[in-house]
């Protein structure tokens, strides 16, 4: 298990509107991203395509009420979770 595989940054941190994830991939891949919410929820979830090498992906937090949020992506068997703040 390599953690590096799913490494990434959110930004900005606390968000309002848009946030963004920035990767730097070792293996590209077909990824799933999930936000959940405190509780453990399911409040987001998508499939990603990771290119090898830097890589930003735009979200939009529309559907999201302030609070606290985690952003985990998976890819192959690896998953990263990082903490996601929103404020309105």
């Amino acid at each position: 298990s390599d953690p590096e595989t799913t490494s990434f940054a959110i930004y900005p941190n606390p968000a309002n509107k848009d946030f963004y994830l920035a990767f730097n991939n070792v293996v590209p891949g077909a990824a799933n991203l999930f936000i959940t919410d405190v509780s453990g929820r399911i409040i987001q979830s998508q499939a990603i395509r990771l290119q090898k090498g830097r890589q930003v992906i735009a979200l939009s937090s529309s559907q999201l009420s302030a609070g606290i949020y985690f952003v985990t992506v998976s890819l192959k068997g690896n998953s990263n979770t990082r903490k996601l703040v929103i404020v309105k």
